[in-house]
């Protein structure tokens, strides 16, 4: 991938050939600024977009997102906070403290798992549902125009 990238740069030829001499100090400078800038924007972008998680505002779709979360993950993950508890003083490996964390973490991991596997069947159900209350909210006034019409 990296080598697609470099092989899309342009390499100021002038600059490698024995004409060099013919391009004056402040175009050579000019050209090999644009090469490095070129060739490190193009890899970096690429990097970025590949390696850091992106998602676009305003979009209805997250690659992140989790189907699921409000009704079957939120809960858990607050109870996993615990977690955060457990490092604060210090790490113990028994105790209540210890077993808090392991059971809400075992619990949070448990939800996502089950939302990950059944992510389909989530999404689906979540359409359904806003289907069912857009035509609930729909009915009633189709409903009211006909009444009015037949008066």
């Amino acid at each position: 991938m990296l080598n697609d990238l470099l092989n899309e740069v342009d390499i100021p030829v002038s600059l490698l050939g024995s004409d060099h001499t013919k391009v004056s100090k402040n175009e050579a400078e000019i050209m090999i600024d644009n090469y490095y800038c070129h060739a490190v924007t193009t890899c970096i972008r690429q990097a970025v977009h590949t390696n850091i998680p992106h998602s676009v505002k305003g979009g209805y779709y997250n690659e992140h997102a989790v189907a699921g979360w409000n009704d079957v993950v939120k809960d858990k993950h607050d109870a996993a906070r615990a977690f955060l508890d457990w490092v604060e003083n210090g790490k113990p490996r028994q105790g209540p403290l210890f077993s808090l964390m392991n059971s809400t973490r075992a619990a949070f991991k448990l939800s996502m798992r089950y939302c990950k596997q059944h992510e389909d069947m989530i999404r689906a159900d979540n359409l359904a549902s806003r289907l069912l209350l857009i035509k609930i909210q729909v009915i009633p006034e189709a409903y009211t125009t006909n009444r009015k019409a037949k008066l």
